[in-house]
């Protein structure tokens, strides 16, 4: 009996982590928020690094001390945590903002708002799970436009996006239920967008 291994005396969330990811903390919750692109809860990010929410903000401290000087800063607020660029940066990301708004939307830009248009209100996941790509860059630049505006629904996690009522008009119709073939098209879109959620499932 003494032969045998003993158990590890280290927490159960930080092996898993260490075994997972060849990351720092700092590093993994970096590119969470990178991808997101939006506020996240500190206790999402504990769930999803499986650490505590202690060790989640002591982290992001290092991480936000670790930003200092850089082109992007950490910004924390009601239990949540966000990149955003540095407040340094403010003009030239000014410059580079009118420069998006005098550009055409594109392929992307028109996938987007079609999928929106058809699909109602739906979340940046299943934008990009039924366009293949990801789709911050194009919803930033939408809403910017007043194209479309984010939605926070109570009781989900994910903020939801949808077409504005000013966008709407500009097309000449009062809901998107007047669209061509609205409700056939919406069928098999969100048909295609449960997938994703049974993937996630299993």
């Amino acid at each position: 009996m003494n032969d045998m291994p003993k158990a590890s005396s280290k927490p159960h969330s930080e092996d898993t982590t260490q075994e997972q990811l060849p990351l720092s903390r700092e590093a993994a919750l970096e590119a969470i928020l990178f991808y997101r692109g939006e506020a996240v809860r500190i206790s999402e990010l504990a769930r999803l690094l499986q650490l505590t929410e202690e060790e989640v903000r002591a982290a992001l401290q290092n991480l936000s001390r670790a930003l200092q000087g850089r082109g992007v800063a950490l910004m924390l607020h009601n239990d949540t945590a966000r990149l955003r660029t540095a407040a340094e940066a403010a003009p030239l990301i000014t410059r580079v903002q009118k420069e998006e708004l005098t550009k055409d939307l594109g392929n992307a830009g028109a996938e987007t708002l079609a999928i929106l248009l058809y699909m109602g209100p739906a979340s940046r996941a299943e934008v990009e799970y039924v366009r293949g790509v990801n789709c911050a860059h194009i919803l930033r630049t939408l809403m910017m436009r007043g194209l479309i505006e984010r939605t926070q629904e109570q009781g989900t996690r994910a903020a939801r996006y949808r077409v504005t009522e000013a966008f709407l008009a500009h097309m000449g119709v009062r809901s998107c239920e007047e669209l061509p073939d609205f409700h056939a098209i919406q069928h098999k879109l969100k048909a295609f967008a449960a997938r994703r959620n049974e993937e996630e499932s299993r």
